[in-house]
């Protein structure tokens, strides 16, 4: 029965597939980050290696060792070397002494003495040699394995570098939209002369009414709840306009971020925003401004805007459907 420490053990039971997901993670992390803990990985699969082909695990052990390391080419290729060393190192030591031949002169024993010394020279050098290939081959492994490590950490170190710069864009893009949306809550359509001007030019034949210009950008508030095609909320887009901005009244919830898919009248998804940030408006309720949505992205018809709360794990869930209408006019 092999003695093992605490820390042997779970690296033990690492390699054999005994620890938990969480477990796996945690000495995953570990061997990633630090080169002390990979090279203790090391050296604990190989011991338990070189245990598995002298026969030195438990039987439950080594049931768990074929199922879990010989399922690999690697781990295959390991234990078919370390097979192949242990045998030639116990034929180097079981090479039998050469046979004493009887000179009638006396010179028996000096015979005996030299073959004895021949076999054994034999002997030790292929020992030595098995020795050294195997020393050699455990090196070019270990240093294999470390390539890869360190290709690993690169790719780790660019994911993490692309996600923080994805975040950055959609942190600015956020501030952009936030922006826009004070600019089209702060405009005010000015009204037209009335007759009671008191000396205002009045429009005459003439002299046309000036029409104040149609803005470019047309802001509208969706309420959760509505029924796709029926009892939607009808926007009026002007001709000319050349954008859409959407507000959507949600009740206050504790995601930090949602994601808003629109969908035309047959399912199909023709618009997406994510990282969206809602802001509280009153005790109960929230209200998230959507970035502005080009408006030959919505030609006249029905439509669904489909509202999800992003969890930190990465997942989603439902919150909200808002259901509208676009005319053109």
């Amino acid at each position: 029965m092999v003695i093992r420490s605490k820390e042997e053990d779970r690296l033990t039971q690492y390699i054999l597939g005994g620890l938990s997901e969480r477990e796996r993670e945690q000495v995953e992390a570990e061997f990633f980050e630090d080169d002390d803990a990979f090279e203790q990985m090391l050296i604990a699969e190989e011991e338990l290696t070189d245990a598995y082909v002298r026969g030195g695990l438990s039987a439950e052990e080594r049931a768990r060792f074929e199922k879990s390391y010989l399922s690999s080419t690697r781990g295959c290729e390991r234990v078919q070397f370390a097979r192949t060393f242990a045998k030639a190192v116990s034929d180097a030591r079981a090479a039998p002494p050469p046979p004493v031949v009887t000179d009638p002169k006396g010179r028996s024993f000096l015979a005996a003495v030299r073959a004895f010394s021949a076999t054994w020279r034999v002997a030790f050098a292929a020992a030595a040699l098995v020795v050294v290939v195997g020393f050699t081959w455990l090196l070019v492994e270990r240093a294999r394995m470390r390539d890869e490590l360190a290709q690993l950490r690169g790719e780790h170190a660019a994911l993490v570098e692309r996600a923080r710069e994805s975040e950055r864009r959609a942190v600015a893009e956020q501030a952009r939209n936030n922006e826009l949306m004070a600019q089209l809550e702060g405009e005010r359509v000015r009204p037209l002369p009335e007759d009671d001007t008191g000396g205002q030019d009045q429009p005459t034949p003439d002299k046309p009414v000036e029409q104040t210009p149609r803005p470019s950008v047309l802001a509208f508030v969706l309420t959760p709840g509505l029924v796709r095609g029926g009892g939607a909320r009808t926007l009026a887009v002007p001709a000319g306009t050349s954008s859409v901005a959407l507000r959507l009244n949600v009740e206050a919830g504790t995601y930090q971020s949602y994601r808003a898919v629109i969908e035309s009248a047959d399912g199909q998804p023709i618009w997406r925003a994510d990282s969206l940030k809602p802001r509280r408006s009153n005790n109960t309720g929230a209200s998230i401004n959507l970035p502005s949505i080009p408006a030959r992205v919505l030609p006249p018809g029905d439509y669904v805007l489909l509202l999800s709360g992003l969890r930190p794990d990465g997942g989603s869930e439902g919150v909200a459907d808002y259901s509208f209408k676009v005319v053109r006019r």
